[in-house]
């Protein structure tokens, strides 16, 4: 379906408003400028604020070179509150007088200090903190960064009356990390990113001429590495092995130097979509494939998914970040643990292949998703509706009493909600990855968190289906900031002893002990196995450092302990996500498994652990992510100290320039 075939009534005046042009198809993959599209074929009349002028560009890059120099961390220019505040006063001046009835955005931090009458909205595909915590970056954000990225996110979650997201993941992640309405967050997926698409008649006949004597594959993708690359290889070379015979197709990057690659890999390093060339040889190259395999590491929304399926072409990926708000297995392609590698992806290729009927219903199935959901005229009009329905006297009066109260931010406390927002980050990406592996190898009924936080862990057990859960923590947890239902969680002061009346058949305890003090490591042990017989447990290593720690020890401290108790300790789990980059290194490097003696005897399922009782190994390991993030601390940590060291007046202004 064309865009603006079917346009919302009404015209709208909107200010969009933009970092760079909004004719820029390069620019975040052309989401900016499909947006722009999609609005303006539905009837609505934009009104470009835009590109924003960066007057604080080069202090601001000068300050991000001293953070890299000195601390090796990776300071965000962008970030800086004087820079946004810079947009909002450009974006206030702008709409004054413009007639505009609503100000939109793809992005949210552009819009963190605007101030007017008008309400704010954005369509996006991840919050800040999401974004740090998902994505695997060379150096990490230095600390001032990470505040002003958060304080930005916030401020415009509070400001804004409409926040839009392309899928649930970024949309839950948004709820979990910061404090806004979850009434004002919605989903709206986007389209594929073409200037004209193939008509179905034309889409249906590519798919008829595809071979049933090869498999053509097609990765595409400009970062090899976080997209998936060398799996996809391993997936053809599997094939081979099969007997399969396959083509793929790697265009948009190049493999690195050395990778050696199977007969009937064609490697096409760079295709400018851009240009009417560069995007009719994309489409070729997508109508004649089979399967577009991308097992990306981290994404939040690519849009390639959507165009493929424009084409009736099957999409195989990883089951990460948004890319499930995409892809629906057996309706459009499939989708496969992160751990996953080549072969997986091959068995699950050779079997689609072999069955021509049941393939040829996935491509046209895909193609359907695409004309009824995964295209932006769709999403053009259901965004439309959602800035009508803010576009009215009540939505302007709620906006103005937010401008002119104070925005909702978290308190500061030991444990406040900036300290759960923190773990959050983390949290929920290292939990999607790690519970399925424990309810595959313990099929747990039950399971009880002790130290839940706001039930992030919990939550994700609820969505392997253990539905039999109680989360416990401190009554400084604030009920509106659960991700489980409040009655799934206990209000307990850990520090006293607990006691419950029932045992599950799954305790887990993460990160937790070491805020306890030395004096209740022994009873939180007694208190965590009187609750089941099977224990996930990690505790802080000396030095790791953290917020409130108390008792830092290495793992022995604590097996010695559960040892007494007559529980061993299983070092099943660390191998298996030791490398796992969906895994903060603090779970990969301390999270050791503890069994009654005689359950890990009697229980015919749990017999393969007997091969990773510890037995008197070594438990205590430093990851190598958590050796470098100390080692950053302490170069970072001798700086300050030597500023303090000169005192006075000479250590504000080295300091100052230095920007510690």
């Amino acid at each position: 379906m064309p865009l603006g075939e079917h346009p919302v009534s009404g015209c709208m005046k909107i200010a969009y408003v933009t970092s760079h042009h909004p004719g820029d198809r390069r620019a975040w993959s052309g989401t900016t400028y499909r947006m722009w599209m999609a609005l303006q074929a539905q009837g609505a009349e934009i009104q470009f604020v835009g590109p924003l002028l960066d007057v604080w560009r080069l202090p601001l890059r000068i300050k991000q070179q001293v953070h890299k120099t000195v601390f090796g961390q990776h300071h965000q220019w962008v970030l800086e509150p004087a820079r946004l505040k810079g947009y909002a006063r450009q974006v206030e001046h702008a709409v004054r007088s413009s007639g505009a009835d609503v100000i939109f955005s793809s992005s949210s931090l552009v819009l963190s200090y605007v101030e007017a009458r008008q309400p704010l909205a954005f369509w996006t595909d991840a919050s800040y903190a999401e974004f740090v915590r998902y994505y695997p970056t060379p150096q990490p954000p230095s600390a001032a960064s990470m505040r002003n990225g958060n304080r930005a996110e916030q401020s415009a979650l509070s400001r804004a009356a409409l926040g839009i997201y392309s899928s649930e993941w970024a949309r839950r992640s948004t709820l979990e990390h910061y404090q806004v309405d979850a009434a004002r967050m919605h989903v709206v997926p986007f389209g594929a990113g073409f200037e004209k698409l193939y008509s179905p008649e034309a889409v249906a006949r590519a798919i008829a001429e595809r071979p049933s004597d090869v498999c053509r594959l097609l990765f595409l993708g400009v970062d090899w590495k976080r997209k998936g690359g060398a799996i996809a290889v391993d997936a053809q070379r599997a094939l081979a092995a099969r007997g399969l015979r396959s083509e793929l197709t790697i265009a948009g990057c190049h493999p690195p130097h050395g990778t050696e690659l199977p007969d009937g890999t064609t490697v096409i390093p760079f295709i400018d979509k851009t240009t009417p060339h560069g995007e009719q040889v994309l489409m070729e190259l997508l109508a004649r494939s089979h399967f577009l395999i991308l097992p990306s590491r981290a994404d939040a929304t690519p849009i390639v998914f959507c165009e493929a399926n424009a084409l009736g072409v099957p999409c195989l990926a990883t089951d990460t970040g948004g890319i499930p708000g995409v892809i629906r297995p057996g309706v459009n392609g499939a989708l496969f643990p992160v751990s996953d590698g080549g072969p997986e992806y091959a068995d699950y290729i050779a079997e689609a292949f072999a069955n021509s009927r049941g393939y040829r219903q996935l491509a046209e199935s895909s193609l359907e998703e695409s004309r009824r959901r995964l295209n932006w005229d769709t999403s053009g009009r259901r965004v439309l509706e959602l800035l009508q329905s803010i576009e009215n006297s009540a939505g302007r009066a709620a906006l103005h009493q937010q401008m002119t109260s104070t925005p909702a931010g978290p308190k500061e406390s030991t444990y406040s909600p900036i300290f759960y927002s923190g773990i959050a980050r983390g949290s929920a990406c290292s939990a999607r990855s790690v519970v399925p592996l424990l309810v595959g190898l313990l099929n747990p009924g039950s399971v009880v968190d002790v130290g839940c936080g706001t039930g992030i862990w919990l939550a994700e057990f609820g969505r392997c289906g253990v539905t039999d859960g109680l989360g416990i923590d401190g009554a400084y947890v604030r009920r509106d900031h659960l991700v489980v239902d409040a009655a799934r969680f206990a209000a307990h002061e850990l520090n006293r002893p607990l006691r419950l009346d029932r045992k599950f058949d799954l305790a887990i305890s993460l990160e937790v002990a070491e805020h306890l003090p030395p004096e209740r490591a022994d009873s939180f042990v007694g208190d965590l196995t009187q609750l089941s017989p099977v224990i996930v447990f990690s505790a802080a290593v000396p030095f790791q450092g953290g917020t409130h720690h108390l008792n830092e020890q290495w793992p022995e401290y604590w097996a010695e302990k559960f040892a007494r108790r007559h529980y061993v300790a299983v070092d099943w789990l660390r191998p298996k996500i030791w490398k796992d980059p969906t895994v903060e290194p603090w779970y990969r490097q301390n999270t050791i498994l503890y069994v009654q003696q005689d359950v890990l005897r009697s229980r015919l399922d749990l017999a393969g652990l007997a091969a990773h009782v510890a037995d008197g190994r070594t438990l205590s390991r430093v990851h190598p992510e958590m050796y470098e993030r100390a080692a950053r601390n302490h170069t970072q940590l001798g700086l300050r100290a030597l500023l303090k060291a000169l005192g006075g007046s000479l250590a504000r202004a080295v300091g100052g320039r230095l920007g510690v």
